[in-house]
């Protein structure tokens, strides 16, 4: 009679009933392991390249603008310092942020179109407003104060009669005061600086 667990009779041992059961278990997994053969890499090659094609490129990220690049772009490599402060100015604010309905105040306002002094940085290939004659500067800052009122009389006045711009009295880029851009600190001291009999009275 065969002994149960011991013999070596007709039932196997149970380590090599184990082995013979793991070893089945691992053959789907062999098989989903096996390498791809060469139809299967250019199927898959196409597939991906399909879903590519169908896939819309992602726009680059916009960064907004900063003050100084709506205001003075075009200028900012060689007078950081001027277009830096003139974005805080009334002018340099109206054009960054369209305050009362001028939208035109950048650099090229008053100095005209500066492609020609990017290229050459010539002063000669840009308006410089203290060096034009005061007619030619009137008619600039007309271009946009004229759509105030108390602006179109300025032509007819006794300070235009006389030879005086509207830089005699206020400037944009040395400004003294704040509020009205004078040359002087307060009007009165601009005033007296021409009218001395006012000063003396």
């Amino acid at each position: 009679m065969l002994q149960k667990g011991r013999g070596t009779g007709t039932f196997p041992k149970k380590g090599l009933l184990f082995s013979l059961l793991g070893a089945a278990a691992l053959v789907p997994l062999i098989t989903a392991a096996s390498p791809l053969t060469a139809d299967d890499r250019r199927v898959e090659v196409a597939s991906a390249q399909s879903a590519q094609k169908a896939a819309p490129a992602p726009e680059p990220t916009k960064r907004p603008r900063t003050a100084e690049q709506i205001v003075g772009g075009k200028c900012l490599q060689c007078h950081r310092a001027v277009v830096e402060s003139f974005v805080n100015e009334v002018h340099g604010k109206a054009a960054h942020f369209g305050t009362s309905g001028y939208d035109m105040s950048t650099c090229e306002s008053c100095h005209g179109d500066g492609t020609k002094h990017n290229d050459s940085t010539l002063a000669a290939d840009i308006l410089n407003p203290p060096k034009m004659k005061p007619e030619e500067v009137n008619k600039m800052c007309l271009t946009c104060h004229s759509k105030e009122h108390t602006r179109l009389s300025f032509a007819a006045c006794e300070h235009d009669r006389k030879g005086m711009s509207c830089i005699s009295c206020h400037s944009t880029h040395h400004a003294q005061s704040p509020v009205k851009e004078l040359v002087k600190t307060t009007e009165g001291e601009l005033c007296t600086s021409c009218h001395i009999q006012i000063r003396k009275a």
